[in-house]
């Protein structure tokens, strides 16, 4: 789980039928995957965290980015 500060309203789909509605302004904890999208989309900030996690964190984003820019993943960019 990781800290993260949403800049803009994203919509995490952790499962095809279920959407995670975030809002711009919410400072939450959220699971790696959650956060690895919304940063690799810039709809998020890192908030807190060890350096040993960010490390693992920023290989995570590294796929994500790759899923969501790629159009593979089930994000929705322009939501």
């Amino acid at each position: 789980m990781v800290w993260v500060k949403f800049t803009q309203d994203y919509d995490f789909k952790p499962k095809q039928q279920v959407t995670i509605a975030y809002r711009a302004g919410d400072e939450v904890n959220v699971t790696r995957v959650c956060s690895a999208r919304a940063i690799a989309l810039g709809k998020a900030v890192l908030l807190r965290g060890n350096l040993r996690k960010n490390n693992r964190l920023a290989e995570t984003s590294e796929k994500a980015e790759a899923l969501a820019l790629g159009g593979k993943g089930r994000d929705q960019a322009g939501a």
